[in-house]
This record gives structure tokens, sequence and C-alpha cells, in this order.
């Protein structure tokens, strides 16, 4: 019995890892390729945008991200919907309040991000990758939590390759600018939340039954999260390290 636990172990553990390991060779292959077409000068504009966009999100979570896994195995399976409806909505309200807020004030947020108020279409495109995000992360936690690791680590790869596509096609047609990076986080973001929702369709059709103590319960054990994980990135990025010095 217990060989057999560290047999399905051992193969879950391969099965979710096969992802990072081939969207590394993937990286590997490309990196040359995206910094060979951007201007060196416009990756400090693309590091601000990344930066910010880590950010928000994770203010935007609330953490419910962290309680839909911690409560998962604590529901029922034909409920377990109802806690990823309940948690979600509250970091989505979140984010599109967020993005409503950057859209309010665009030009000054493209101030402190780019300093110059010029670049509004960055801004806008963070708004709605912050929404796409939020999506994101529950519909890839969603396979995570339900042990599809083959499907999880495709969503790495497809995430890698969407991405890496979106900006070499947009500095070969338009420009090699830091509009290329933003351009290929959009569409990363945007082809992983359509496949992996489409993976478990079934799972996202149920459980629509919002509960106000419900979610009052998730956020409650959600929150202290929030500034751990920020302050992990605040202190562990490269790019905000790069901030402070400037």
């Amino acid at each position: 019995m217990t060989s057999q636990r560290d047999t399905s172990l051992l193969k879950s553990f391969f099965q979710f890892s096969a992802g990072p390991w081939l969207s590394a060779v993937i990286s590997f292959v490309t990196t040359p390729i995206t910094t060979y077409l951007i201007i060196p000068a416009e990756f400090g504009k693309a590091s601000m945008y990344t930066v910010a966009f880590s950010l928000i999100l994770q203010g935007v979570l609330l953490g419910t991200d962290q309680s839909f896994v911690r409560m998962f195995y604590e529901y029922e399976e034909d409920r377990r919907p109802v806690l990823l409806w309940n948690s979600l909505i509250p970091a989505l309200s979140m984010s599109i309040i967020a993005s409503i807020v950057l859209l309010l004030f665009r030009r000054e947020v493209s101030y402190i991000l780019f300093d110059s108020r010029e670049y509004l279409l960055p801004v806008i495109a963070l708004s709605l990758t912050i929404v796409l995000a939020v999506i994101e992360r529950f519909a890839t936690l969603v396979l995570r939590m339900k042990k599809r690791g083959i499907a999880f680590s495709s969503l790495r790869v497809v995430s890698t390759v969407a991405s890496a596509s979106g900006i070499i096609f947009y500095a070969l047609v338009f420009g090699r600018n830091f509009y290329a990076v933003i351009f290929g986080t959009i569409v990363s973001h945007f082809v992983v939340v359509i496949v992996s929702v489409l993976m478990e369709l079934g799972f996202w059709r149920k459980g629509l039954s919002l509960s106000f103590e419900r979610i009052k319960q998730i956020v409650f054990y959600g929150l202290p999260f929030v500034p751990a994980f920020i302050v992990t990135l605040f202190f562990g990025t490269d790019s905000v390290i790069y901030i402070i010095v400037i």
C-alpha cells in the first residue's frame, strides 16, 4: 500500500515538474531571440510594468487563492465549485476596481511607471492583464488541486510559447520596443485563461452560489498572506531592487 502511494506521489511529482522544465528549455531558446529583437533601453520600462503588475495582482487577490487551496479538500467534491466562485468573486471585484482606478488616473500612473504621461496604452493593458491574471490564477489552481499534473504542466508550456510568440510577432511587425513585452504578456494570460477554463468547463459551470459569510471567511483567512507576499516580492525581485537604486 505504501509502495503504491509512493509510486503515485512520484508520478504526480514528475507530471507537475515537467511543465517548468519544458518552459525553461523553451525560454533558453527564445530569450536570446527576444533580447535581440527588443532594444535594450526598452527593457527598463518593461520591468516597471512587470513590477507594477506583480504588486497590484498580489493586492487584489486578497489571499483568496491561498484560501481556495487551504479549503479545497474540506469541501465535498460536488461543493468545490461553490468554493471556487466564492473565492474568485472578491478577487475579481477588486481587480475590476483596481483597473478602473488605473484607467481614471492613467496619466499619473504612466508618469510614475515610465516618467512620462504619454504612455497611456501600457496602463490600459495593465488594467486588462490584472483581470485576466486573477481568472488565470484560479483556473490553474483548479487543475492543480484536482491533481491534473499533465494538464497543469501543459499550461506552463502554453504560457511560455504564447508569451514568446507574442513578443516576437509584435517586435517584427510593429516595433522593437517594450510594447512587445506587454503584448506578449497579454497574449500569454489570455490564451492560458481560455485553455484552462475549457479544460475544466464542467467545474466552472457549477456552484455559482454566493454566500456573504463564506466569502468573509475566505477573505479573512487569506488577507494575512497579502503583506507577506508583497514583502517577499519586494525583496526578492531584481526589478524592484533596480527601482530602489534608481
